[in-house]
């Protein structure tokens, strides 16, 4: 399909290009025609009509030569350009149907399972069986939720924002699960403030805390710390967990990627949502993240934004 754009696109910057070339050339044949017979007229001794006619045929094999040059030129830098203009519609494209195609995949495991259960319900008639479909069911949620929050792309406002107010509630959405595994999150306190979205930097804490919280083993501690650095607030949150394998780094913030079966075994499964959401969010927020990890020695996360004098 882009093939074919790509050629079309070289064709139409062919079209105009020659449109304005050609154009030109019959204005300078016509202008040399008018000002030969000028110069027939101004001298004693004008050239032979042969001489004049054998300058004319020169002059259009001139031009045609030179419009034969734009041509090959422009054809090759035409359809240089647009390969350059198309590849990042292109790019888009592929990450939309990869996006697609990843959904469809998370997607068709729950309603597997969900299916299945339900014509063993239809049989057995056990409440087991409607347990499980429920949790399925929740699984479901989840994804079409957090699909919802990777395409939604509304515009938000950026307001002062405490950043002891994010973090308080940030802990305090992650205070169940965080006692259900007996870790412990410390944190400094802050007066500082940065503009953003306070929903949004809460969640993004949210979905780092938890990442955390679910790849640490029990009775470990999660350490959150904000330090001022000139004119920007730098937010670190630091587990003792199982750590990332250098391989998998440069892949975390991609949609629906997950590390190894045994990260992803220990945490319970996942959709590998999450990271990408939090990229987003800090994007959005016109803040940097950066991470660091080593395995068995736990992960950092690095969060940077500009501070509110």
């Amino acid at each position: 399909m882009f093939k074919t754009a790509r050629l079309k696109l070289t064709a139409w910057y062919l079209v105009i290009i020659m449109t304005i070339s050609i154009l030109f050339s019959l204005v300078v044949f016509n202008r040399f025609h008018r000002e030969l017979g000028r110069f027939d007229r101004r001298f004693p001794f004008p050239p032979s009509p042969e001489i004049i006619i054998e300058i004319r045929q020169r002059l259009a094999l001139t031009l045609i030569f030179i419009n034969g040059t734009i041509l090959v030129l422009a054809g090759g830098l035409g359809y240089f350009l647009a390969g350059k203009t198309l590849k990042p519609i292109e790019e888009m494209m592929d990450e939309q149907n990869r996006f697609i195609s990843d959904a469809s995949h998370e997607l068709k495991t729950p309603l597997t399972s969900l299916k299945t259960a339900f014509e063993v319900y239809l049989r057995r008639k056990k409440s087991v069986l409607a347990k499980e479909s429920l949790v399925e069911v929740n699984k479901l949620q989840s994804l079409s939720e957090n699909l919802l929050k990777l395409t939604h792309n509304q515009s938000i406002s950026l307001v002062p924002v405490s950043l002891k107010t994010v973090i308080d509630q940030a802990r305090k959405r992650v205070e169940s699960l965080a006692q259900a595994k007996k870790i412990q999150i410390t944190a400094n306190k802050t007066l500082a403030k940065i503009k953003g979205n306070q929903e949004q930097l809460t969640e993004l804490l949210v979905i780092l805390l938890d990442n955390s919280i679910k790849y640490s083993p029990a009775r470990t501690a999660v350490d959150m710390s904000v330090k001022k650095i000139d004119s920007q607030a730098r937010i670190t949150i630091k587990d003792q967990g199982m750590g990332i394998a250098p391989k998998d780094l440069p892949h975390i913030f991609d949609r629906f990627y997950r590390a190894d079966q045994a990260r992803t075994k220990t945490a319970g499964g996942g959709y590998g949502l999450g990271l990408a959401i939090a990229k987003k969010i800090v994007i959005a927020n016109r803040g940097a993240i950066k991470v660091s990890s080593r395995l068995g020695q736990g992960t950092t996360f690095q969060l940077t934004f500009s501070l509110i004098n």
